[in-house]
């Protein structure tokens, strides 16, 4: 709950600031930041390797023009959101004062990893889940399927260890898929790949 409410406060601070810049940002400025963050999104949600480094990083399950787009809106946001700084603190008291947010929300996110990685005290004696076939072993329909079916199991979970272990085994289908057959996995994600999708007509690979 106060890990809740600390995000909230955050985002209501990066929100008025984000403000301050958009009303004080003269517009050609403002047009030239977003002509540039709608630019970044487009070459990342394009970059098939950008894309994939991104789910590693941080288990992005969307297309890759989700991606792009919610990395323009990023990247447009924090533009704002610095150029508010700018105008209310100037320029040096601005770059102390964003350098100070981005350590906390890095901390931040670092903690919320480390938490999501440690078990829960109170469940460390209970029953291990059964083990799951390794992915290299299944057949690539199975392999397909599972990575289909891993998209429900995960809108259906609800609690944050499991939601991570399956963030992490679909993971592991990506990464076989595109192993057996690289060609066809890049096919895929250029066809506008959902992340219910099934990529199985795509591949080359019998199984």
């Amino acid at each position: 709950m106060t890990t809740h409410a600390g995000w909230k406060t955050q985002a209501a601070i990066c929100f008025s600031f984000g403000t301050i810049g958009l009303a004080g940002l003269p517009i050609g400025a403002t047009i030239g930041w977003a002509v540039l963050a709608a630019t970044a999104g487009l070459c990342l949600g394009r970059s098939a390797g950008a894309t994939r480094c991104v789910r590693r990083l941080t288990g992005w399950t969307g297309t890759p023009g989700g991606l792009g787009a919610a990395a323009a809106v990023g990247i447009l946001a924090v533009c704002l959101v610095a150029s508010g700084l700018v105008l209310i603190f100037g320029g040096a008291a601005a770059t102390a004062v964003g350098f100070g947010v981005g350590i906390l929300l890095t901390s931040r996110h670092l903690l919320a990893r480390q938490r999501a990685h440690r078990p829960d005290p109170a469940t460390r004696t209970t029953a291990a889940p059964p083990a799951e076939p390794s992915v290299g072993e299944l057949p690539t329909d199975e392999l397909c399927l599972a990575w289909r079916r891993s998209y429900l199991a995960l809108h259906r979970a609800t609690d944050e260890e499991a939601r991570y272990r399956l963030i992490q085994r679909r993971q592991k289908y990506l990464d076989e898929i595109e192993r057996r057959d690289r060609a066809g996995f890049e096919r895929w994600l250029s066809s506008g790949a959902r992340a219910s999708g099934d990529p199985r007509r795509y591949l080359a690979v019998d199984g």
